[in-house]
């Protein structure tokens, strides 16, 4: 395990310092108002790429990933529903 921490020391602390910085964030901005900032000046085609990818976070697409992982590793398709919940955890908090 120190091995390979060791090995990988940039991708922790990059990973650490972007977790840092966005738990500040989290902090400092109210719910929402970050959405609004973003989305104040968007132009029609990110408006359309923004609906298109906020589609690949409802539930066809969980099961399309599910049903493609038995077939290809079923080992993975037991982590599809366990993502699934923990996204939308997330999503709801």
């Amino acid at each position: 395990m120190i091995d390979q921490l060791r090995k990988n020391i940039l991708f922790y602390s990059l990973t650490f310092i972007f977790l840092l910085i966005g738990l500040g964030l989290l902090a400092m901005i109210e719910s929402g108002d970050a959405l609004l900032y973003l989305g104040h000046d968007r132009s029609d085609f990110a408006q359309s790429f923004f609906r298109i990818m906020t589609r690949f976070g409802e539930e066809l697409t969980y099961i399309v990933i599910l049903l493609a992982f038995l077939f290809v590793e079923y080992r993975y398709a037991v982590f599809v529903p366990i993502i699934g919940i923990i996204v939308s955890l997330v999503a709801l908090g």
